[in-house]
């Protein structure tokens, strides 16, 4: 996924990461992109900062498990 993400133009990924009951990621994959990724270890700094940089034209896409978009969720909805 994350090459078919990189292959469109003007995106900007970060990778980041959550407490999850288990390893969610295969990080050698992901470690295969981090030339162009960035990455925050603290996924709420990550999104405080993301949007703070967007403009009105600009699109914010979360992925990730099941679990991570729920803790997203709650930040957005708590």
């Amino acid at each position: 996924m994350l090459a078919e993400l990189l292959k469109l133009p003007n995106v900007e990924i970060i990778g980041t990461n959550f407490v999850a009951p288990r390893q969610l990621a295969d990080l050698q994959s992901i470690m295969a992109f981090k030339k162009e990724m960035s990455f925050q270890s603290d996924w709420r700094v990550a999104l405080v900062k993301t949007i703070r940089l967007m403009s009105s034209d600009d699109l914010l896409l979360i992925c990730g498990s099941l679990y991570f978009i729920s803790e997203v969720r709650h930040y957005f909805t708590d």
